[in-house]
């Protein structure tokens, strides 16, 4: 009778241990598809054109809302970009942050252009932000 009451104590500590590893890799697993979330959502209002609200899914940046928008109109629409698309090829945690990498691919006045880029994505006020670098645009464009 002993016996059979540590076996079920033992074996209760075991499910709540893995309860609880379980929970931790679906949080994880979660709170990585909400970083590559943001990512693809900055990309989509690139392609709409819409830079205000791009500029709300920005960590922190030494930039006004006012030269954001501009620099990115300025060089989005200056090349005539049209159709970005992005592969996510790797997504790796460091500390509260992702490095997001990927295959960029945008149709522009000049024919298709294509690269690979890196972007991190942290928490910033309990939203998933782009922590924002002019190589976000293009990985050789000078800061």
């Amino acid at each position: 009778m002993k016996n059979r009451k540590i076996l079920i104590g033992i074996i209760t500590i075991i499910l709540l241990i893995i309860a609880i590893v379980v929970s931790i890799i679906i949080n994880n697993k979660q709170n990585e598809e909400k970083a590559k979330q943001t990512l693809q959502d900055i990309i989509g209002l690139i392609n709409e054109k819409n830079y205000e609200a791009m500029y709300e899914k920005v960590a922190s940046i030494n930039m006004t809302k006012e030269d954001f928008i501009n620099r990115n109109k300025n060089i989005y629409e200056g090349i005539d970009s049209d159709n970005i698309k992005i592969e996510v090829q790797k997504i790796e945690k460091q500390d509260n942050k992702y490095q997001i990498s990927y295959h960029e691919k945008m149709f522009t006045a000049a024919g298709e252009v294509e690269f690979d880029n890196q972007v991190i994505v942290n928490k910033e006020e309990g939203e998933y932000k782009l922590e924002w670098s002019s190589k976000f645009i293009f990985p050789r464009i000078r800061e």
